[in-house]
């Protein structure tokens, strides 16, 4: 069953020396770390959920 939860965020952490970074899920308290994904890549779909809902979260 699918449960609209209100406090979710999403957060980029950029690796250190890397052109990519790592996105961070916040359900509540809880933090579940993402796969490894560009700068440019995860602001394209941040901006896309503007417009759209898409799955950034497999």
């Amino acid at each position: 069953m699918l449960r609209r939860a209100d406090n979710v965020s999403i957060r980029f952490q950029k690796f250190l020396f890397r052109s990519k970074g790592r996105a961070w899920l916040r359900v509540g308290r809880k933090e579940y770390p993402g796969g490894s994904i560009s700068q440019e890549a995860y602001l394209k779909e941040e901006l896309q959920q503007y417009q759209n809902p898409i799955l950034i979260w497999p």
